[in-house]
């Protein structure tokens, strides 16, 4: 089966186009949009497409981008195909959501396609008015060139840090108006079906680089598998994702029906959680203790997805945290990201989210509020000695962080790797015994990463090797007077 023939089968076993189909495809360049680009092309007649592309110049890489858009508009000449480019500064978004230049890119990226179907889209409204049914026009698709081997690496990186069943499902074929034909196919038969076209393409210099998680899996651990264990490796974890997705969704459906009888009220509307203006759901805990521990985990998730809370960066870690408040003690909470926070009151497993611009109080036990952020390790200098601020190995976190006084089992990692109980901590400092549960701490489960105000663990410590860095502050210091 040719690679036009494999495509046009997934194309029509996923429903990703209609006759007379609109389709705006993403063109950096490189392979694997060439190729995209190429086989939709051949697909015009026979599909009666219509199909524009787009390339975003995102403002990095000197020469080689604009070398790249020249290029991108060569080859859309030649395949009689209209071409538009988009300026985007990537360096701008990522220092202003203080997120990575990959993942700023990622956004504006999708940015640009989305306003260009939504034009062609306007364009089309315009024309069918004119029209006696009134008919409105097919949404117009976004095509990308997402291939089996990114779905392989994406499961292999969600696997790594720790993702549930949803993360391990890999790229999806189609999600709303974007769609991803070539997904079905690996990246040699990509290259293949380029030097048989005899179908240049350029590349991103970038892409070869091995500073970042993503790229060590794509150059080094995946072409590893393919040649020392099975050359189908990337093939196999793409279907396995395929069925993971698959029990990921049974679970989903399920557990939206079973928040029917979990759910025991959406907004609560006494004390502080209302003033403050929160969002808050309520989940019967022992609703939940009846239930399997992954239906629960489901159930959990399924509040997040009704209230429009963000999953993004919730992981299996996180969710595990909000299930041991289950068999906990009343008022014990664990805090989320996105501002979310889990807390077992009685029979209730209560979820808040506090509002954007709202700040968090010290609650009546005296807890201070910590403002923390993860920054590159190479955009900082040198670790300064700060007592109310403190700077950790982002990449050893692995689960979720909770500000709290000691519990049984409280240990530090002290030089050397040896572990001290969180009580001879304190009897070895003199600290007063009437005053060791009073002293809040930063923990990772049992693990103090630091005695706030006093001592961090050495196993969290910033080092040559770190590549990301948690900042943690203090709101005003604690006993400072």
């Amino acid at each position: 089966m040719s690679l036009k023939e494999k495509v046009l089968s997934y194309i029509r076993t996923h429903n990703m186009l209609a006759p007379g189909q609109r389709v705006v495809a993403g063109l950096s360049g490189g392979a694997d949009s060439v190729c995209l680009l190429s086989l939709l092309a051949d697909l015009r007649e026979e599909y009666s497409l219509e199909l524009r592309a787009v390339h975003v110049h995102h403002g990095l890489r000197g020469e080689e981008a604009d070398r790249d858009a020249a290029f991108s508009r060569e080859l859309c000449r030649s395949l009689g195909v209209p071409f538009s480019l988009a300026f985007v500064n990537v360096k701008e978004e990522a220092g202003k959501r203080r997120i990575s230049e990959e993942e700023a890119g990622r956004i504006l990226r999708y940015q640009v396609f989305e306003r260009e179907a939504g034009r062609w889209e306007q364009e089309l409204r315009r024309e069918k008015t004119a029209e006696p049914d009134g008919s409105q026009p097919e949404s117009v698709k976004i095509a990308v060139a997402h291939h089996g081997d990114d779905s392989a690496e994406t499961i292999l990186y969600q696997l790594f840090r720790g993702s549930g069943l949803k993360g391990l499902s890999g790229i999806p074929p189609a999600r709303g108006n974007i769609i991803r034909p070539l997904l079905c196919a690996e990246r040699r038969e990509i290259i293949a079906y380029l030097e048989e076209k005899g179908l240049p393409f350029v590349t991103d210099s970038t892409n070869l680089e091995n500073d970042y998680a993503r790229n060590k899996i794509r150059n080094q651990i995946l072409p590893m598998a393919v040649q020392e264990i099975n050359q189908g490796a990337a093939d196999h974890i793409r279907r396995a994702g395929e069925l993971i997705g698959e029990a990921d969704r049974f679970f989903e459906e399920r557990a939206e029906r079973m928040l029917e009888t979990l759910l025991e009220t959406e907004a609560l509307e006494t004390g502080e959680t209302k003033e403050q203006g929160s969002e808050s759901a309520a989940l019967s805990v022992s609703g939940l203790l009846e239930l399997s521990h992954i239906e629960a985990s489901y159930a959990v998730r399924a509040v997040f997805k009704r209230k429009k809370w963000p999953l993004r960066d919730v992981t299996s870690g996180h969710i595990e945290s909000v299930l041991a408040l289950l068999r906990g003690r009343t008022g014990a909470g664990s805090d989320l990201p996105g501002g979310l926070r889990a807390e077992r009151s009685y029979d209730r497993l209560i979820l808040t989210k506090l509002q954007p611009g709202q700040t968090e109080k010290r609650d009546e036990s005296g807890l201070p509020s910590l403002f923390m952020e993860v920054a590159d390790r190479e955009n900082q200098g040198e670790i300064p000695k700060n007592l109310y601020t403190k700077w950790f190995d982002y990449d050893k976190i692995k689960d979720t962080l909770s500000v709290r006084y000691r519990l049984p089992g409280d240990y530090i990692t002290l030089k050397g790797g040896g572990r001290k109980s969180l009580k001879s901590l304190f009897i070895d400092e003199k600290i007063p015994r009437e005053e060791r549960s009073h002293i809040p701490l930063l923990a990772e489960g049992s693990h103090v990463l630091w005695v706030i105000g006093g001592r961090i663990s050495e196993y969290y410590k910033v080092t040559e090797e770190t590549e990301r860095i948690l900042k943690v502050q203090v709101d005003g210091g604690i006993n400072c007077g």
